[in-house]
């Protein structure tokens, strides 16, 4: 499972799209995402240790740090995340773990608003309180973007380009088997709540009308990945014909990335813009 994870991270082709554009601060916090994720995995219920919880406070702030829309996005999922795990929670032990979570969300978080975003704060005041009394279309000086139009690029330049569909569709049994495998472990939680925070993320243009987005796909990036990956296995365990669907599926996503690529890099055509 953790192979094919890897693979379908690699192969689809959001991550070379953010190369393309040279988002190197969001390569950057893809990397520390999926990395504080696996740490918080591997680790629970044992947060609330020193040697874990000082890592997972460094990769919180290497991850506030690469992109403020991944920032918005992380603090969403872990207050999803602290609420479910400290209901979900059975003994001292999981409280102890969820509070610690809590405590390096709120260091990491306090460190770099005060060291960071607070070179930003006229900034920051004078966008959100525009947005408050003004609207976020006002505010961006952007024409509003119909429905229709949403729809299209959310379905032709988001499902299909980021990660060639299949992907998406077999992540959705796969975090269900997950869940139903996996109920102590961390990995539902934070999965649900990365597919709850994007569902939310990819709803509101519908609200506001406008394109501007927190790249809630490419935050999504290491869920589809497991979540696909547990879905492929149950898939592939189905038989021949299953299996042969399961390479064409394969073939399909490894063909839309490489037409992305080659067409970057023999006409100079640049993919859409990773969101």
């Amino acid at each position: 499972m953790g192979l094919l994870a890897a693979a379908i991270y690699a192969l689809t082709a959001t991550g070379f799209m953010n190369t393309w554009f040279s988002f190197h601060t969001q390569v950057s916090t893809q990397f520390f995402t999926a990395l504080l994720m696996l740490v918080l995995v591997v680790s629970w219920p044992r947060y609330d240790t020193p040697r874990i919880w000082w890592p997972i406070v460094f990769l919180l702030g290497q991850q506030f740090l690469g992109h403020i829309g991944t920032f918005i996005n992380a603090g969403l999922l872990g207050a999803l995340a602290i609420m479910a795990l400290w209901v979900r929670a059975t003994n001292q032990q999981e409280r102890r773990a969820t509070l610690a979570l809590l405590t390096a969300g709120m260091a990491a978080g306090i460190f770099v608003l005060l060291f960071y975003y607070s070179a930003f704060a006229g900034l920051i005041i004078e966008q959100v309180s525009g947005v408050a009394n003004r609207g976020l279309l006002d505010v961006s000086g952007k024409k509003p973007v119909p429905a229709a139009t949403y729809l299209q690029v959310l379905w032709q330049g988001g499902l299909i380009t980021h990660y060639g569909f299949f992907p998406v569709l077999l992540a959705i049994p796969g975090a269900l088997a997950i869940t139903r495998r996996l109920r102590h472990s961390a990995l539902p939680v934070l999965l649900w709540g990365t597919c709850v925070v994007s569902l939310g993320q990819a709803l509101l243009p519908f609200i506001t009308q406008s394109a501007i987005t927190t790249r809630w796909l490419t935050f999504a990036a290491w869920a589809v990945a497991v979540a696909g990956a547990a879905g492929l296995l149950l898939w592939w365990r189905r038989g021949r014909a299953a299996r042969i669907a399961a390479l064409a599926m394969a073939g399909y996503v490894c063909w839309i990335t490489a037409i992305i690529i080659i067409e970057a890099m023999t006409q100079r055509l640049p993919p859409i813009e990773p969101f």
